[in-house]
């Protein structure tokens, strides 16, 4: 913080340092205000430096690294990205030191892998602008383009690189956070990342990452794992098995153990609750056929290894994935495992050949349905949609019962010949599947209103529900965002026609009312819609409303009632909206603040300005406010009520505000408070402009403004009548002058602003 031919010694006493910092920003008294900290940091002594060795530029490097990497907030200068992503490849060679031997950091440091054309423009557009003029008019280049690394990766739906690609010629590797900003900055992906291993090489080969060849390196990045689906099983689960994870990335050469590791940090597990088999079947997919049994891996061994001690294929089968692996906790209140010691004697009851958990005597059929569903990325509008359908009693039982198998109708060409109604059973009834889920215990700590205690139950992933689903309706495929009423719209139309009881639909003319009480009429149309439409969910879900005609000659009435599903309720409209506005108050060391109110949409400024005094005035007492109206005003006749007097005081208040159109800190114009706020807004946009309001010192009315530029009395003013005409005129205008002047000086005081009008 100091010069460097400052001679103070080791120590420095704090007075001399903050002396120091005063007389460089040139502040005569001990405050110091953000101009002159500002002036302080950019001063002579500093100015040949760089950002990161000026006297606070390490923190203001921290705050930018804060809001461009977390936040995603993107550099308005190309200057700005090279010094922040140079800045993060310097903290993760100081994080992960890099030796001869280990290149790239010690074994467990993760690298993430772009595509090498597109760093290479990003790094040409940054040192061809930074530094230059064209730094602060052109700044980030967008024409760059998003970040693709498709073209890295193996056709096998996979994360799996290409095996011909090469380093620094179709990618390259940076570390994460500079992944992080990047991707933030200009979009794009999919995100790749490998992490160092124990090196290994072939025959003697160098390092593919290896600067010299004839240098042995013993730690690089593994390009190639293995990509496993994995399973996970647990207590709540009572041993079965359920999706985790899909081609997760298992490394070829280290432990099992630190992928165990992995799994369970994830989770917020102690690793050695966990244990990982081998499943040679896939136990979303099990038979009578399938005769294989799961085998334990040995965590302090790679997967490689022990693959091959079992004399099995490890080429194909591992690179696409083929290879399943199942997670499996240990119970941590009994301390046992789920699927038994050797995984043969389940601890929660036996297998049968299907793999289904066969019933201890005297247990329920189905479960209590608290089970979960896990998001497959946007799809809480599914998971919200179904656990209602699942917990609407009757309609549950519909379907868990099997009841529905003899309403299926393949045949309706409005529905999806039955098949949306057979994969929702499936669904439903692994929701309603007798699982352990006794064994959940309520929370024993005292839960705060509003908050809510983690309950240890089990979940499933809807994944063949999801894509049956995109296939019946190409709406719902893929990823996109969607709304929990669209499906459910969709869910129950469909679901009416697959179980619909009538094969034949016959025409039927909708009847008019012909003068019939409303009860009958609505019993001839409800008997109508079930000739053509009988199904559970015309039963569960399905009313009438009646709609309602009205001839404007002869007054007749012709009513209907009109079976629905759905019924769209409108929302009320807000005719309020929200100004946002900068308060500049007069009292001396007050703080300019920004304030929000909300005011009508169709209102004035100066329903803004009486607004932001009820804002002002909210936390002071009522009484106290009126009394100073009162004391203002001098109203000496008749008490009104409260809240009128309340009402007057606010818009007194307000006359001591005004509105003024800002430009470059200078107060362009003083807006009147007639105007409306649909004329401010933007035409585009429809926002409103942040406003500026500055407080005035208190103007005088005009009965007081009389009072005191002709203090004389009726009687006063008759004897003075009979001076001449021209006097009264002199002493006239002189009191309005002075009136004038008065205003405009208090005008003048209280919309100074930077000491500039």
């Amino acid at each position: 913080l100091l010069p460097l031919e400052f001679s103070g010694g080791p120590s420095v006493p704090l007075h001399v340092l903050v002396d120091y910092c005063l007389d460089v920003a040139g502040i005569e008294s001990d405050t110091l205000a953000f101009d002159g900290f500002c002036k302080w940091h950019y001063s002579r002594s500093a100015t040949g430096l760089p950002l990161l060795q000026r006297r606070v530029g390490p923190f203001l490097v921290d705050l930018r690294l804060t809001a461009a990497v977390l936040f995603g907030v993107p550099p308005t200068r190309a200057s700005m990205e090279e010094t922040l992503v140079t800045e993060i490849q310097r903290r993760h060679k100081h994080r992960y030191p890099q030796t001869e031997v280990a290149r790239r950091g010690p074994r467990g440091a993760v690298w993430y892998i772009i595509e090498d054309k597109w760093f290479k423009r990003w790094i040409s557009h940054v040192q061809r602008v930074g530094g230059t003029d064209s730094d602060i008019a052109e700044g980030r280049d967008v024409s760059i383009g998003k970040i693709s690394n498709t073209s890295l990766l193996a056709d096998n739906g996979t994360l799996a690189l290409k095996s011909e690609i090469r380093w620094r010629h179709d990618y390259d590797i940076t570390p994460p956070l500079v992944w992080s900003a990047l991707q933030a900055w200009y979009d794009g992906g999919p995100p790749i990342h490998r992490s160092v291993v124990r090196y290994i090489p072939t025959n003697g080969a160098p390092s593919v990452h290896s600067r010299s060849p004839r240098v042995r390196t013993e730690y690089e990045i593994e390009l190639y794992p293995f990509f496993v689906t994995v399973f996970m099983c647990d207590a709540a689960s009572r041993g079965e098995a359920r999706p985790f994870q899909q081609y997760a990335p298992v490394s070829r050469v280290s432990p099992v153990g630190m992928f165990l590791v992995q799994l369970c940090k994830g989770l917020d597990v102690d690793p050695k609750l966990g244990r990982i088999w081998v499943t040679e079947n896939n136990p979303s997919e099990v038979s009578e056929e399938d005769n294989a049994e799961d085998w334990l891996l040995n965590l302090e061994l790679n997967i490689l290894e022990q693959k091959n001690r079992r004399n099995m294929s490890t080429g194909e089968s591992l690179v696409n994935g083929q290879i399943t692996l199942l997670l499996e906790l240990k119970d941590p209140e009994t301390g046992k495992w789920p699927r038994g010691v050797d995984g043969k004697s389940w601890t929660f009851g036996e297998k049968n050949r299907y793999g289904e958990l066969s019933c201890q005597p005297g247990e329920p059929e189905t479960g209590n349905g608290i089970v979960g569903l896990y998001n497959m990325g946007n799809t809480c509008y599914l998971n919200s949609s179904i656990q209602c359908l699942s917990h609407t009693p009757i309609f549950r039982d519909y379907f868990t019962s099997k009841v529905y198998m003899n309403d299926i109708n393949p045949t309706n060409p409005l529905g999806h010949k039955g098949l949306l109604a057979q994969v929702s059973a499936v669904l439903f009834n692994s929701m309603w599947k007798r699982l352990n889920q006794g064994q959940l215990q309520p929370s024993k700590r005292i839960i705060a209103p509003g908050s809510y205690a983690p309950v240890s139950a089990p979940a499933l992933t809807p994944k063949t529900f999801k894509d049956s689903l995109g296939t019946f309706n190409e709406h719902f495929a893929g990823n996109e965002q969607h709304d929990a009423q669209e499906l459910l719209a969709f869910m129950l139309g469909g679901l009416s026609e697959d179980l619909n009881r009538i094969v034949d639909k016959p025409y039927i003319e909708a009847p008019d009312s012909d003068g019939r009480p409303d009860s009958e009429l609505a019993e001839i149309w409800w008997s109508n819609h079930l000739k053509r439409e009988m199904s559970i969910i015309v039963a569960l879900f399905t009313g009438q409303y009646k709609s309602l005609l009205t001839c404007r000659t002869c007054s007749y009435e012709s009513a209907r009632f009109e079976p629905f599903s759905f019924l769209q309720v409108p929302l009320p409209e807000d005719d309020q909206i929200s100004v946002s506005l900068v308060y500049y108050p007069t009292k001396p060391g007050a703080e300019i603040l920004k304030y929000a109110v909300r005011v009508r949409h169709d209102g004035k400024l100066g329903d803004v300005l009486i607004a932001l005094a009820r804002l002002l005035r909210s936390d002071e007492p009522k009484d106290l406010l009126l009394d100073e109206y009162l004391d203002a005003e001098n109203d000496k006749g008749e008490e009104r009520k409260k809240n009128r007097k309340l009402e007057d005081a606010l818009k007194y208040q307000s006359r001591n505000m005004a509105v003024v159109d800002m430009r470059e800190g200078y107060i362009f114009k003083i807006a009147p408070i007639t105007w409306a706020l649909p004329e401010l807004q933007n035409k585009d946009t429809g926002e409103l402009p942040l406003l500026h309001v500055y407080e005035l010192d208190p103007l005088l009315d005009d009965e007081e403004s009389k009072e005191e530029g002709n203090p004389h009395s009726e009687e006063e003013k008759t004897k003075d009548g009979e001076e001449s005409e021209e006097e009264d005129n002199d002493l006239l205008d002189t009191k309005l002058n002075d009136k004038e002047e008065n205003i405009d000086e208090k005008k003048f005081k209280a919309l100074k602003f930077d000491g500039h009008l």
